[in-house]
């Protein structure tokens, strides 16, 4: 029998398209305290490093189990009731750059003077107010600007 603190852990090595994925297999059993919690309640009070949305989804998805059953999210936990977890590895989404239009919707003449001014300074000086009511002025460089300026809009057309 599984003790309810400490859930037996085992990995499984499945093949799934060609590739290895490992499957971590957890095992629970409901204790007095338990009875009557909802089966996904019951899960992620157990599972620390999952979220109850999570345990859900792997509810909904097939891989929990009660006996020898599939489960229901909803299944109300009796004593000695054993359920069985499997948590397959996260899917990786990976991220495809495309080229997408980009329409300026609004350009300040005030910016592009901005912008004008910070190419040609070697340095940029603002001054300012702090939340007490104090003047401060801050000093940057502008080493680097135009390149980085010119890069950045050479990319971006």
């Amino acid at each position: 029998m599984v003790s309810r603190k400490n859930p037996k852990i085992a990995l499984i090595m499945q093949s799934q398209m060609s590739n290895k994925v490992q499957l971590e297999l957890r095992e629970f059993v409901a204790g007095h305290t338990d009875v009557g919690l909802r089966l996904d309640i019951f899960l992620s009070s157990r599972c620390s490093d999952l979220s109850r949305a999570r345990v859900q989804s792997l509810i909904d998805d097939g891989n929990v189990m009660l006996g020898q059953q599939l489960a229901k999210r909803s299944y109300k936990m009796q004593f000695g009731d054993e359920a069985t977890l499997r948590v397959p590895p996260p899917e990786i989404a990976l991220a495809i750059p495309q080229d997408l239009p980009i329409n300026v919707v609004y350009e300040d003449k005030d910016e592009i003077k901005l912008i004008g001014t910070m190419k040609k300074a070697s340095r940029l000086m603002i001054i300012g107010m702090t939340d007490k009511n104090d003047q401060t002025t801050d000093h940057y460089s502008m080493m680097g600007f135009t390149k980085a300026y010119n890069t950045a809009k050479k990319s971006c057309s």
